[in-house]
């Protein structure tokens, strides 16, 4: 996990635009980007806010050190031969929520994302931030058993296996062993 801090740690959302306008008896307010208000101009805000996506209105009001953390999850998740996740509405809201309901710093769920995205298993599980956030808590104990050792985290039952795996290939090397004992003795039966 990186330790340095690359994003800020806090920026201000951006400020809402509002639009008043009196035009002979015909008066207009539009308020936001999308362009919400009443008049002639309102509705052809109205109009504008149809034809615009929700993942534009979301990419256009989100803070720059969130659509930071959505750009170097798209970056990360590129080099590793998936397909660039779409930036939607969703995938920009877990990243704030994240940050502003679930408690995490922006540090932290860099850290979530640069972790996720070398292991081998996570990888191909967080392909947007929406799984991101729907997986953190996971990702954050998996990381925090590999940082003390664990065999990489393995589930338990991988444990086992692996154990039993060790148990059999020592249990194969003795009889091998003890039937090369007997054929060099003479006392092998044939």
């Amino acid at each position: 996990m990186t330790s340095g801090n690359a994003f800020p740690s806090s920026s201000t959302p951006l400020p809402n635009d509002t639009v008043s306008e009196s035009n002979g008896g015909n008066s207009a307010t539009v308020t936001g980007k999308a362009g919400i208000g009443t008049g002639e101009q309102g509705n052809r805000g109205t109009e504008e806010q149809r034809n615009s996506s929700s993942s534009e209105v979301a990419i256009a009001t989100i803070r720059p050190d969130y659509e930071k953390l959505l750009d170097l999850l798209d970056d990360l998740i590129v080099e590793n031969g998936s397909k660039k996740p779409t930036r939607t509405k969703r995938n920009s809201d877990a990243i704030r929520l994240l940050v502003e309901k679930d408690g995490r710093t922006v540090q932290q769920v860099e850290n979530a994302i640069r972790w996720s995205q070398q292991d081998e298993f996570w990888r191909g599980n967080i392909l947007s931030a929406s799984k991101l956030r729907a997986q953190y808590d996971k990702l954050r104990l998996a990381a925090e058993r590999e940082k003390r050792g664990s065999q990489h985290a393995l589930p338990p039952n991988q444990n086992r296996a692996l154990a039993l795996i060790s148990h059999y290939e020592e249990q194969e090397a003795r009889n091998e062993q003890t039937a090369n004992r007997e054929i060099t003795d003479g006392s092998g039966v044939y």
